[in-house]
């Protein structure tokens, strides 16, 4: 949608001849404007009438020029009556900015803090993770983290919670990783000494009463409908994860973080998409840490969003002065590559993402569990086909989520290497991902088919995710690790050893980062039994188990032999 214009502005078109400038003057607010005619045009008069039509204008005798209010519609009336778009004046001179880079002098102050002694620390923090620490310390727990995918940005935060004793927390995240956040509390906070992790998930937008003390998660679509009563528990730590779901700060979710973020003295905003790609998307957040340098937003997306008009309004969907904002993000923001941290992180990462699904869905599910291992006069291959079509649904439970999730990790700019099993899922997927312009390999293309899809992935930059068929797709490829270090499971294989090969398609020679695998599962379905299968006493790692090579390992076999109900394989 464009801006509406005030209704009585005058009509005005760009007429021929006529030189137009317009300068922003450096309070960010006022628009000084003047323009040069051919003589005996009277063009300049026309547009001398118009300008006078402008409500708030007003004239600068010692400048001789007109001045205009920054507002967006004049500043669209502006553009469609000829002037430029207005030139933001510099923050600072060049001469004023760092003469150094300002990551290094950034991590300077890191490594200068010293941490409280009688902080507790979360067991396990890798070197950079406590960097984090430091650094929030030296923000005094306001601070945004924009680490890559994969590099803990969960554990971190809740680190900071556990060190500065900044509990009960507000933890407000995208849907499909609501779940996914209370694993890892329970995980992280419960793994030190003396500490009782308490979490609730919030759902649905009717409040209903809370207990203090208590730290709560809750999805950025219902926390306007949450506010008053979030604003009331005393919460000492609001985390913000995937921030840039704030990008637009007169939404309502935008102005109910931010009016939370005003009485809640930590505060961290994560997202592993980088600010000087999108810094359209991260003035909100950058205003809460940093208000005195970011707070005018009309004057932040001029100068840093490369504003352009479409024809009927201003867009500001690129980055400008990348360098200058660079310097100004690095006092408030910490931000690690997979490739910065790499001699910290193992050679590969396997992580389980619990999905949100239905409830009236997750109820019919169990009904059909229920049905399926209660009833024991069938046949083995019957009752293999039951577990198979439970794992089926499963999929279906979680599908939106899972796609939600897909497009989130999406967004960070990053190549996902996705695999399913059956070859409609591959199908279905591709098609709901075709703004991403993905590639896809299943069993039944031909060599040239498949070589074309491999080397698309491979080579196009704007190809960001490959859907893949386990069997076909996980074997006989190579060079996917030169792009990728994402792998992502929508399904899984009954051959436990698929997965590992399917992994290997990027943890191989030729990959320079750490590999994260992550394995996307309806929590409470067979999905949690065959994950716990695929990665139980290392079988999928190992190769090796009770005698047995992980390849024969069948995974209904497993599931069925977990409830008590021993049947061949086959």
């Amino acid at each position: 949608m464009g801006i509406i214009m005030k209704p009585g502005l005058p009509e005005l078109k760009p007429l021929p001849g006529v030189k137009y400038v317009a300068d922003m003057k450096p309070s960010g607010k006022v628009v000084s404007i003047t323009w040069y005619a051919q003589k005996g045009s009277d063009a300049w008069g026309q547009i001398l009438e118009a300008v006078r039509a402008l409500p708030s204008r007003k004239y600068n005798a010692a400048t001789k020029r007109w001045e205009v209010p920054a507002k967006p519609d004049l500043l669209q009336w502006l553009s469609m009556a000829g002037f430029p778009a207005p030139a933001a004046p510099a923050v600072k001179k060049e001469s004023d900015l760092p003469k150094v880079d300002p990551a290094e002098e950034q991590r300077k102050r890191i490594e200068a803090m010293e941490l409280d002694p009688d902080g507790t620390l979360i067991p396990g923090l890798r070197p950079y993770q406590v960097d984090f620490i430091k650094f929030a310390a030296i923000r005094h727990g306001r601070v945004a983290l924009g680490d890559d995918m994969g590099t803990g940005k969960t554990v971190q935060s809740l680190a900071w919670m556990v060190y500065a004793k900044a509990d009960p927390a507000l933890i407000v995240v995208n849907a499909p990783t609501k779940l996914q956040w209370m694993s890892a509390y329970y995980r992280w906070v419960g793994s030190v000494p003396g500490m009782h992790p308490r979490v609730g998930v919030l759902s649905g937008r009717t409040p209903y009463l809370l207990e203090k003390g208590v730290s709560y998660i809750i999805n950025w679509d219902i926390l306007s409908d949450w506010e008053e009563r979030l604003g009331k528990m005393g919460f000492r730590l609001l985390i913000g994860d995937e921030v840039q779901a704030i990008g637009n700060p007169k939404s309502q979710r935008a102005r109910s973080f931010i009016r939370l973020s005003k009485s809640i003295p930590h505060v961290i905003g994560m997202s592993g998409t980088p600010a000087m790609s999108k810094p359209a998307q991260f003035w909100s957040l950058l205003n809460i840490m940093e208000p005195e340098k970011f707070g005018n937003y009309y004057r932040y997306l001029n100068r840093y969003c490369q504003p352009k008009h479409n024809g009927f309004s201003m867009t500001y969907n690129g980055a400008s002065h990348v360098e200058e904002l660079h310097a100004l993000l690095v006092s408030c923001m910490l931000r690690r590559t997979k490739d910065q941290v790499m001699k910290d992180l193992p050679p590969k990462v396997m992580e389980v993402v619990p999905l949100e699904v239905d409830v009236e869905a997750m109820n019919e599910y169990r009904r059909q569990e229920a049905q399926a291992f209660n009833d024991q006069g069938v046949s083995d291959k019957e009752m293999r086909e039951r577990v198979a079509g439970l794992l089926r649904t499963a999929y279906a439970l979680k599908e939106p989520a899972l796609m939600q999730w897909v497009l989130d990790f999406l967004e960070s700019g990053r190549k996902l290497l996705l695999f399913a099993w059956h070859r409609d899922v591959v199908d279905l997927i591709y098609m709901a991902l075709k703004d991403y312009s993905p590639a896809k390999i299943y069993g039944g293309m031909s060599n040239q088919e498949r070589e074309s899809m491999r080397q698309r992935f491979i080579s196009d930059p704007a190809c960001r995710v490959m859907v893949a068929n386990i069997q076909s797709g996980g074997v006989g490829i190579d060079g996917f690790q030169e792009v990728c270090s994402d792998v992502a499971f929508a399904e899984f294989s009954h051959t436990p050893n698929y997965h590992r090969q399917a992994e290997d398609r990027l943890h191989r020679s030729g990959q320079h980062n750490s590999v994260t695998s992550y394995y996307l599962v309806a929590p409470g379905t067979v999905d949690m039994d065959a994950v716990e299968v695929l990665d139980d006493r290392a079988k999928m790692l190992d190769g090796v188990l009770d005698g047995k090579e992980a390849a024969d390992i069948d995974l209904l076999t497993e599931l069925l032999e977990r409830r008590g109900l021993k049947r061949a394989a086959g």
